[in-house]
């Protein structure tokens, strides 16, 4: 399994907040998120904003079918989509370089606890 060389699938668990992230095309925004697509390998994203002002974007890649992505963001206001997120940042963020982690400290010191490692 290759390395896609623009988002980094499959390898990548997700890009933080304050780091140059790929520019992926967007397919569908629902509930404050947004899905997208790696132009290259064709790798959907999930994008999560976060406080303070919805300005520390994290994307995270999406495994599964984008109906199914359109279906949990319509739940509940997306809660189920912030509780898969969050779940797969906090297990692989500490995967991530010293750019990556510093981004990701960066954006904790700013939330007052309100991100997807604290909350």
């Amino acid at each position: 399994m290759t390395t896609c060389e623009r988002c980094g699938a499959p390898g990548r668990p997700f890009w933080p907040p304050s780091t140059p992230q790929p520019a992926f095309e967007k397919r569908e925004t629902r509930n404050w998120f947004t899905l997208s697509a790696c132009a290259v390998c064709g790798q959907l994203w999930v994008a999560v904003p976060y406080e303070p002002y919805a300005s520390f974007v994290y994307q995270v890649p999406w495994d599964d079918l984008e109906t199914n992505w359109s279906r949990l963001a319509e739940q509940d206001d997306g809660s189920a989509v912030i509780e898969w997120a969050e779940g797969r940042i906090k297990a692989t963020w500490q995967q991530l370089g010293l750019e990556d982690r510093a981004a990701i400290e960066h954006h904790r010191l700013r939330s007052f606890g309100r991100n997807p490692i604290d909350s």
